[in-house]
């Protein structure tokens, strides 16, 4: 595996190696980037933009530490200056898995021996639960009724799929079903462009009835607005109907929500809405998944009574 490593590095990155072979006392922040580029033609874009934002942040507060300086006590030090920052666990997280992947490179190169985040501890605050927001069915029906051109046809999307913003905003024509009512979700839309939907995994999900009422009216085809252009008006609808709603991502909870009032299987609605934590994600045909008095119910979903 080493000898392996070696091979594809001296490939990839000759002149990186070449530095690796004269200097030992590199520092983690080289590692760190030699590991990023090695694996960056595989990432999603997205994905490459948070991992330079993660490098930058790091090593604003590491700056050059030689990789053999920075020890197991040095790793608690900047957890606690991570910490003092009052960052998220989620981002301290992330921060040190991207350290880890600097220090495993190092240990494959065999510059160092021990890894100083092996098994390293800190404590994940512990908040109040804050229960979702949901959004009323009588707010429901003021934003539908009220609501213009893609913002109407996003809101409409939301609040009878459940889907995710950037797996609305990926949906094209092509998406849809009419014959069958179904829409599957095999995209997501990023500033960085189109990519596969969180966790990679597609999924197939019925067409209510509202829905394919809205979308046949309209002759939908795509969405040409992105995320920013969408929240954007969404606030703006919701100041100028004075709705002290929750915001975009409410949409979901709402869907979920009302899915449990139907007295829909959870494991059902975990996998309409493509959880990670479901195994078995929707590639078939929703007759599959679905039984057909819940098939039935969803498809029948409505705000308006």
């Amino acid at each position: 595996m080493l000898k392996l490593l070696r091979f594809l590095c001296k490939i990839a990155f000759k002149p990186l190696f070449k530095l690796f072979k004269s200097q030992k006392e590199l520092s983690l922040k080289y590692f760190c980037l030699y590991s990023f580029e090695f694996k960056k033609s595989s990432l999603k874009p997205s994905t490459i933009e948070n991992k330079k934002y993660l490098h930058k942040m790091l090593f604003e507060i590491l700056k050059d530490i030689k990789i053999k300086e920075f020890t197991k006590l040095k790793a608690y030090e900047l957890i606690k200056t991570l910490q003092e920052k009052s960052l998220k666990y989620s981002t301290i997280k992330q921060l040190i898995s991207y350290a880890n992947e600097g220090i495993n490179l190092a240990l494959e190169l065999g510059i160092i021996t021990q890894n100083p985040l092996k098994n390293i501890k800190f404590l994940k605050p512990t908040k109040a639960i804050k229960p979702n927001k949901t959004i009323k069915q009588l707010h429901i029906k003021k934003l539908l009724n009220k609501a213009e051109g893609e913002l109407k046809t996003f809101l409409y999307f939301a609040f009878y799929t459940g889907a995710r913003a950037s797996e609305i905003l990926a949906i094209t024509k092509k998406d849809i079903n009419y014959k069958q009512n179904l829409i599957s979700i095999t995209k997501n839309a990023t500033r960085y462009g189109i990519t596969t939907p969180k966790n990679g995994k597609s999924r197939i999900i019925p067409l209510s009835n509202a829905l394919k009422k809205e979308l046949e009216n309209i002759n939908f085809s795509h969405f040409s607005l992105d995320y920013f252009a969408i929240y954007y008006q969404f606030n703006k609808l919701k100041k100028s109907l004075n709705l002290k709603i929750g915001s975009l991502h409410s949409t979901r909870h709402t869907f979920a929500s009302n899915c449990i009032h139907l007295k829909l299987d959870l494991p059902i609605i975990a996998k309409h809405l493509g959880h990670n934590d479901i195994t078995m994600l929707s590639r078939v045909y929703s007759h599959e998944i679905y039984s057909k008095s819940e098939y039935a119910k969803l498809k029948n979903l409505s705000y308006f009574k």
